[in-house]
Formats: C-alpha cells, structure tokens, sequence
C-alpha cells in the first residue's frame, strides 16, 4: 500500500466515524410520541404524571414503566406518556410530576429538555426526577434540582438507575426495574 491509499482509508474512516456519531446526536435529540396511558384509573387515590424519553436502548422506557408500576401497586393512578409536544402541560390534578429520560453529556436528553422547557410555574407540583445512565452523573442530578425548584416545583426524590455501573440496593432489590419499583412505593402520598 502506498502513502495515498492510506490517507484515503483514513479519510473513508473519519467520513463513517462523523456520519455514525451525527446519525447518534441526532437520534438522541428526536421526540418519540406516544399516546398518554393510564394506569389503575379506577383508583381514587393521587394522581401521577409519568413523562419519560426511551433514548437509544430501552432502558429508559423499561424504568420508566416499572416506576409508573411501582405507583401504580400503591393505588395511584398513573399517566404515562413520552416527552414530546403531545405530552401533557396542564398539571393540574396531577399530586406528582415524574420525569425521567436518559443522560447524554451529562444533560438529561433534549426531548425530557424541551419538554420541561414547556411547563411554566409548578405550583408547589411534587416533581421526582428518574435518570438513567451508563454511570454516574453528578452534573446532571444538580440540573434537575435546581430546575425544580426555579420552576416552584418541590423535589419529592431522585434516581438515577445505570446500566453499566453497579446501582444502589433499595429494599433488597438490585435489578435496577425492581429498584424503580420499590423506589416508587416508597413514596409517600
């Protein structure tokens, strides 16, 4: 091989490696819609809001849904939605606003960004934050809390669930669905 295929393979590597990582931020900065479900509607319990972006892997939706389950066997009535600009900015009724989504440059995903950019005074709004990440982020859990607070809304807990770092046990459980889980019956109405 001489010198000038050489640089060509590199170029054809630098131009696949650039297209991969575009299609990627691209991916992660797109809302997913999906239709507002609920769950245990017959409850006459309190009220959640579930609002969550799926991100590249399913993780997030799979937290997500075993949060909004953990809720749900406490006799809460949960929606559930993607953040999207389908998703829900009236508030009102709800005892509980959970928000969750995956991490990218220690920033939750720009659909769970936008979406929380939409809602304006949280009047007082117990809001619990559901991250997820390959590992620790400290940057991002401070982001949230002062977003809450900024925004009138009072924080009623967070957890961040990873799926490459080892997660912190509740209650015994260690698979991180059951942590969302027991997670989201502990807490108080």
């Amino acid at each position: 091989m001489n010198i000038a295929q050489i640089i060509k393979i590199i170029i054809i590597i630098i131009v696949i490696l650039s297209s991969a990582i575009g299609i990627i931020m691209w991916r992660t900065s797109q809302e997913t819609v999906t239709p507002l479900r609920t769950l245990n509607p017959q409850s006459s319990g309190p009220r959640a809001l579930v609002v969550y972006s799926p991100g590249l892997s399913d993780f997030p939706q799979k937290m997500a849904e075993a949060f909004a389950n953990g809720l749900a066997a406490t006799d809460w009535s949960v929606d559930i939605v993607t953040a999207s600009s389908q998703a829900p900015t009236d508030l009102t009724g709800y005892t509980l606003l959970v928000i969750g989504g995956p991490i990218y440059g220690g920033q939750p995903s720009k659909p769970v960004q936008d979406y929380t950019a939409r809602l304006e005074d949280l009047k007082g709004l117990r809001v619990y934050t559901l991250l997820t990440s390959a590992g620790e982020n400290p940057q991002a859990e401070e982001a949230r809390s002062s977003w809450i607070t900024a925004h009138g809304g009072v924080e009623a807990g967070m957890l961040e669930l990873h799926t490459m770092a080892p997660n912190e046990p509740v209650d015994g459980a260690s698979d991180p669905s059951q942590i969302a889980a027991k997670a989201a019956q502990s807490l108080t109405k």
